[in-house]
């Protein structure tokens, strides 16, 4: 089989596996969209399921996925380490899409006040922690803004950011931030899983359509 295609109105002969890849690429990435409502689950594991740390060197930068630096998990899987006592310890989960009606809810956090304002960007949390410093869960959409923020005192409780308290970010791409920059006692903050997200995550371009566009530079250069 082959297809025509045109580039500056001309024609573009392109080979059956060219078309093949491509078709193979857009049908994966199609399946793999965010077309419909779903809950994220995140249950205890030794692992840090997909969820990634963040580190500083001039500014923030990511850390692979599941790879832990200072985060550590309990024996019960469930996240601690964020008591390093003069670097802040930010955890981020993979990016979704809240869906309209979604909710986060998180089984327990351990959070002592704290009444140093929230940050308003990625680029605005501390590296280092102070006896002041903010700490608590974050909600962070694509540019950067910390768009939602939790730093209640809570003494093993659930957390649960309700639908009405959400609904102005539906259909928005977030990240759930656990940031920790205050170092007043060595007992400041911890999450237990399991996180339940009402949403969608943003999925990864397929292999076979990251194939098929690389193509196509050498393609324009051999037209006719």
């Amino acid at each position: 089989m082959k297809i025509n295609l045109s580039i500056n109105k001309r024609p573009l002969l392109l080979p059956p596996s060219f078309a093949t890849s491509a078709l193979v690429g857009l049908t994966l990435l199609n399946l793999t969209s965010p077309s419909h409502a779903s809950t994220l689950l995140y249950s205890r594991s030794q692992s840090l399921g997909g969820w990634h740390e963040r580190s500083f060197s001039s500014t923030w930068s990511d850390l692979q996925p599941d790879v832990t630096n200072l985060v550590q998990i309990d024996a019960n899987g469930d996240f601690r380490g964020f008591s390093h006592p003069t670097t802040t310890v930010w955890l981020q989960s993979p990016e979704f899409v809240l869906s309209p009606g979604g909710s986060i809810s998180i089984s327990q956090i351990y959070l002592m006040e704290n009444s140093e304002p929230p940050p308003l960007s990625t680029a605005s949390v501390n590296p280092s922690k102070s006896p002041t410093g903010w700490a608590g869960i974050a909600l962070i959409d694509s540019s950067g803004s910390v768009v939602f923020t939790y730093s209640q005192t809570s003494v093993w409780e659930p957390v649960i950011f309700t639908p009405e308290s959400l609904a102005h970010l539906a259909g928005e791409t977030l990240t759930l931030n656990f940031i920790s920059s205050n170092n007043s006692s060595s007992d400041f903050f911890y999450v237990n899983r399991p996180i339940e997200i009402g949403g969608t995550l943003i999925p990864e371009p397929s292999i076979p359509l990251l194939a098929s566009l690389a193509c196509l530079p050498a393609l324009r250069r051999r037209r006719r």
